[in-house]
């Protein structure tokens, strides 16, 4: 059913085309689900990877293509606008290959400019100590994100209980910092060693910069930020079963998302057909012979 077919019927319409490679070219017509046309084609999965020669990432399943669902959503939001402002219609693409370069720009754009990959630094060298991944006593991690180290760096070498590190030569400011980033990252590491993640939250509960423990997907469901904001709104479905579901990002008037459940298989086909002026006995024949549910 192409646009020409739909647009006899609803000449207004918004046709929305999702694809692997785009729409010009020999490969536009080639199959592109995202573990290949998104994360290998599109550089998201090199973008992750090590220089040590270790097999990259492999992504988590419909990563590329929920981000590009929510792309078609958006040009579909602009088609809108357009066709209300001008009356015309538009043919909305989108493929997981143009979403991966959208995500992976900067990457993308810096490279085109020096002529070479980004530099990947391991975490035991980053250029600022302070933006990175520590690991607890438990196992667990926390990410910092300290842009303005300088700002911040008194205040975290406190509620580290690491007061020296202000003033020492090695760490007092940024510039040395990354002259000894791999002495600076082993001495954090060594501190963040030592407790478990329950003693990092309760010390720095309260501090400025940016900071968050890295969650696991069945930890978020009892995020209490999550459930303020109704991030995963719970539905139930014809059989009684009540869950969660991750509602869209997308807020309007500071409204969390209210569901209800999509029909079963073959809910309404009963009725659809009825309406269609079927009578019992030609639906009964149908179901006998397969033709419906």
């Amino acid at each position: 059913i192409d646009v020409d077919q739909v647009r006899a019927r609803n000449p207004k319409i918004i046709y929305a085309r999702g694809h692997g490679y785009g729409i010009k070219g020999e490969e536009a017509t080639r199959g592109g689900y995202d573990l290949a046309a998104y994360w290998a084609r599109g550089g998201i999965g090199m973008g992750y990877a090590t220089d040590d020669g270790s097999y990259p990432p492999l992504q988590l399943p419909a990563f590329g293509d929920v981000y590009g669902g929510l792309t078609i959503a958006a040009g579909i939001a602009g088609a809108l606008v357009k066709r209300e402002r001008t009356g015309e219609p538009s043919i909305v693409d989108v493929s997981l290959l143009s979403a991966a370069i959208w995500q992976l720009g900067p990457d993308i754009v810096a490279s085109g400019v020096t002529g070479q990959d980004r530099p990947k630094f391991q975490l035991e060298e980053m250029p600022n100590p302070a933006v990175n991944l520590y690991k607890t006593r438990d196992g667990r991690f926390i990410a910092f994100v300290l842009l303005q180290a300088d700002r911040f760096w008194s205040d975290f070498c406190t509620r580290l209980g690491r007061p020296d590190l202000i003033s020492d030569e090695r760490f007092a400011n940024a510039p040395v910092r990354f002259e000894n980033r791999k002495e600076c990252i082993a001495e954090l590491r060594a501190i963040f060693a030592a407790e478990d993640l329950a003693h990092w939250e309760k010390s720095f509960a309260g501090f400025e910069g940016v900071w968050d423990v890295m969650r696991t997907a069945r930890e978020i469901h009892d995020d209490p930020q999550v459930i303020a904001n109704g991030y995963l709104p719970r539905t139930t479905d014809t059989n009684g079963n009540e869950f969660a579901l991750a509602g869209s990002p997308v807020q309007f008037d500071e409204t969390p998302l209210s569901l209800r459940c999509a029909p079963g298989h073959g809910e309404h086909t009963d009725e659809v057909l009825a309406e269609l002026g079927y009578d019992e006995e030609q639906i009964i024949d149908f179901k006998i012979k397969s033709v419906v549910l």
